[in-house]
């Protein structure tokens, strides 16, 4: 198969996916498009793979995760790694 119709219209494979591309949310992490399976938080989406702790980039298999502010941006933390944070 080396056409698709969308929207009415025939498109080449590489066109149609380069549109997909272009029309797909940005992970906020890698700012890629995330299309398929991702991660809903923090007001955006993200890959499985970007959505981990920063600082010892484990997933957060519990649900439970912390942001913290840094700079103008926001690090995403575990439970166990925020605890280490609070402590110093």
């Amino acid at each position: 198969m080396s056409h698709i119709e969308k929207d009415g219209y025939a498109w080449c494979l590489k066109c149609q996916t380069k549109r997909t591309e272009r029309q797909a949310p940005k992970c906020l992490e890698c700012r890629l498009p995330v299309i398929g399976e991702y991660v809903e938080a923090m007001g955006g989406e993200w890959h499985e793979k970007c959505f981990r702790c920063a600082t010892c980039k484990s997933s957060f298999n519990d649900g439970a995760f912390y942001p913290l502010k840094i700079g103008d941006g926001t690090a995403v933390l575990c439970i166990r790694c925020i605890e280490r944070e609070l402590k110093k």
